[in-house]
């Protein structure tokens, strides 16, 4: 490769600057490989939004906060990191969301409320919503 012969025939700070430079190409990669699309939530794809939304916020370890079974800690140092975690569960799910049904999250703060609220709009227990069940599954 021209490029690596290039940086091979000048002295060893060279190669030490290839080394590093193929270090940030590999973690930039690396970065872009764990970038995740949530297909943003509508009227019509819920079922899609809640498990890419879930699996989202497994992977940035903010599931827990979401279904309630981490709460906020009473140590000071804990606390705001807490608070910092929640405040991007939060982020995670409001911005795929489409702008369009942001009036159902209203003002809330809260990542759980908002899942709660999401998922008390789009999974009524409902004749039809039943019945469309189990006609699918038939």
């Amino acid at each position: 490769m021209f490029v690596a012969g290039l940086f091979c025939k000048s002295g060893s700070s060279v190669v030490l600057v290839f080394n590093l430079f193929v270090a940030a190409v590999l973690n930039m990669a690396e970065s872009v490989r764990s970038t995740v699309s949530v297909v943003p939530l509508n009227s019509s794809k819920y079922a899609t939004w809640k498990i890419q939304a879930k699996m989202t916020l497994l992977k940035e370890g903010l599931w827990k906060i979401v279904d309630g079974t981490e709460v906020a800690p009473d140590d000071a140092d804990a606390l705001a990191k807490f608070v910092g975690r929640s405040g991007k569960a939060l982020a995670t799910l409001v911005l795929s969301v489409e702008p369009s049904l942001l009036y159902l999250i209203g003002e809330s703060e809260d990542p759980s409320q908002v899942w709660k609220k999401l998922s008390d709009q789009f999974c009524k227990n409902t004749w039809n919503s039943y019945l469309g069940d189990e006609v699918a599954g038939w």
